[in-house]
């Protein structure tokens, strides 16, 4: 008798989860919540928005809800000016869509919330629903927008010397790749202090050199880069540091030291280093051919001669 009311429960769950609708996850969001704490009035935040494609080419919806609904505009790519409302993903691929929030001018001070919503057209989820199958019809990403009158200015910057080795009268040469995490346009200046490679020397050479003017200022959560030339005229060979800081107005954005040698050695910039290499290899071969014809030689020399 147990197992026959064994067998009734099981019965009955099975035909109750037959009954169910089946759960189906179509879509999904690879990027996380936008939290942005440190808004201006005129701001425009740029965030990618990855989404996962389900089998079949599919078109969804795309657009935002809650406070920050009509700040938000979708676009296929950062160059692309048309706003769009649908898009269609491609089967088995990840696709980016672009999401430009402009803060308004006359907003209040305060926290804006709101979601970005990718889901199905209306008669996509009525036909799902016909044949019995509930369809995660709707992807939320959360968003949360607090807007403040104090001017942060902040950025992540890699300091890179284009060469490490410079002949005399050389300059060097830097790169600095900025990614501003404030909210204020930035247009960085570099202070570079040269010192000789040795405890306690004092600055040989200190010199700040503006952000070019043929950039644009970076904006906030955007990535930009500038290349800064530091004259190194009257310096002799001898190995030095360079301390440099990234300075917007007052404010230090980061400052970084580094090493490098001046010589009359040096590589000039643009020859390849295979060169030398390729003397290498030349000499090697030489070596080798001339030791199989000595082989050769000697194994002649000696054969004995036939009686």
């Amino acid at each position: 008798m147990q197992w026959k009311n064994s067998l009734k429960v099981v019965m009955v769950v099975s035909a109750i989860l037959f009954a169910l609708p089946v759960l189906t996850y179509a879509i999904g969001q690879m990027t996380g919540d936008i939290v942005v704490k440190n808004a201006r009035r005129g701001q425009v935040i740029v965030e990618n928005v990855i989404l996962i494609s389900e089998k079949t080419d599919q078109t969804y919806t795309i657009g935002a809800e809650g406070d920050i609904a009509e700040w938000i505009k979708f676009y296929v790519s950062t160059d692309s000016t048309e706003a769009i409302s649908k898009m269609t993903l491609p089967a088995n691929k990840n696709t980016t869509a672009i999401a430009k929030i402009t803060v308004p001018d006359d907003v209040r001070n305060g926290t804006y919330k709101g979601t970005i919503a990718i889901g199905r057209p209306s008669s996509d989820q009525k036909n799902t629903k016909d044949v019995g199958v509930v369809v995660n019809q709707q992807i939320s990403r959360r968003v949360e927008i607090t807007v403040t009158d104090k001017e942060e200015y902040m950025a992540e910057v890699s300091i890179i010397p284009e060469r490490y080795d410079l002949k005399p009268g050389d300059p060097l040469s830097i790169r600095a790749v900025y990614r501003n995490s404030g909210n204020v346009l930035i247009s960085p200046k570099l202070q570079v202090k040269i010192r000789k490679a040795e405890m306690d020397s004092k600055a040989l050479s200190d010199v700040t050199l503006g952000y070019p003017a043929s950039l644009e200022p970076i904006k906030p959560l955007a990535t930009g880069e500038a290349t800064y030339v530091v004259p190194t005229n009257g310096l002799a060979d001898g190995k030095y540091f360079a301390a440099v800081a990234a300075l917007q107005g007052d404010v230090v954005l980061t400052e970084q030291e580094f090493r490098f040698t001046i010589s009359e050695s040096a590589q000039e910039p643009g020859v390849p280093a295979a060169k030398t290499t390729g003397t290498n290899q030349t000499a090697m071969y030489v070596v080798v051919g001339a030791g199989i014809v000595l082989i050769a030689i000697l194994a002649i020399r000696r054969k004995k001669p036939q009686a």
